[in-house]
């Protein structure tokens, strides 16, 4: 429930004046009543314009800020030599938690009012082009802002489900002990695997050398490679027809089992990759698209004033 004060900040601060501003644009569009029909060139478009503008430029400020906040909170920490110096040390230290408590909060206002005021720029700009569009710069500009607006709203379903889903998958555990336990579990079947035939050894040795954590970014987005050899290394062993002496055949469970809690371990790796990658890959088409937004507007803006 923590994760909604994103949304919730502050009794909901952001949704209520956003909701405002969408309420009086969308009245002054029903009760405006140009000759020509709702359009961007009337006053109320060109004052639905400059509302949007200034709402797009706000909203890329907020990237500004969500960097600088860090910085700022990166410049409090004191080193040894201040600690030495410093006579109140106790009362500096609650100071820098106080600090670094308002930086966050601060950051997490700013990101609510960015989620508002991006829904809200969506309205206004629709109401805005009076639905006139065409192929134009002025319909790409519209289509930037969508598309801005779409992975902005991704960006929220993503750090308001996958922390919690990491948080689960991984427990008390870190990567680095995963990893160490796959490559221990793997090394205690590849040294138990010598006591069998060759044909256990042969494919033991073969799923360890294929065993992939993951592949390319498309795998690391489903959470699975094509194909675990890890498990394809599982359901060989258990179609093998070799007769066993019952000292082999204890082996040769120990080493399924092995396999099993590698396949097991496997697979809480590949979800972490999986939650970190669905986590950031919305920024790196969030980021140009909103570049290019800007880039589009400032063409639209000028195509209206020289050209239009």
């Amino acid at each position: 429930m923590q994760r909604l004060t994103l949304l919730e900040y502050k009794n909901y601060r952001y949704l209520k004046p956003a909701a405002g501003l969408v309420a009086l644009a969308v009245l002054a569009y029903l009760f405006h009543s140009p000759v020509l029909g709702p359009r961007g060139d009337t006053w109320l478009g060109y004052t639905l314009a400059v509302i949007g503008a200034a709402a797009v430029f706000i909203l890329a400020w907020y990237g500004v800020v969500r960097r600088r906040i860090p910085v700022l909170a990166e410049r409090r920490k004191m080193t040894p030599l201040t600690l030495l110096q410093e006579k109140n040390f106790q009362e500096r230290r609650m100071n820098r938690v106080r600090f670094l408590r308002r930086r966050a909060s601060t950051l997490q206002g700013w990101l609510s009012a960015h989620i508002y005021l991006g829904l809200a720029t969506f309205v206004i700009v629709t109401l805005h082009s009076g639905f006139h569009f065409g192929w134009n710069i002025h319909t790409l500009t519209y289509a930037l802002l969508i598309g801005v607006i779409v992975t902005g709203l991704y960006g929220v379903y993503a750090y308001l489900r996958f922390p919690r889903l990491m948080t689960d998958n991984l427990g008390g555990d870190s990567m680095s002990t995963l990893l160490a336990d796959i490559s221990e579990l793997d090394q205690l079947a590849r040294t138990n695997a010598l006591r069998l035939p060759d044909e256990f050894d042969a494919i033991v040795q073969r799923s360890s050398r294929d065993t992939r954590i993951t592949g390319g970014l498309l795998e690391q987005l489903r959470g699975r490679p094509r194909l675990c050899a890890t498990r394809v290394g599982i359901d060989q062993l258990q179609q093998l027809n070799v007769a066993l002496d019952p000292a082999q055949i204890q082996v040769f469970r120990d080493i399924c089992s092995l396999l099993l809690r590698k396949e097991s371990q496997l697979k809480r790796v590949r979800l972490e990759l999986m939650y970190k990658s669905r986590l950031q890959i919305w920024l790196h088409v969030h980021v140009p698209l909103a570049i290019g937004l800007i880039a589009a507007l400032f063409a639209h803006v000028t195509a209206v004033f020289f050209f239009w």
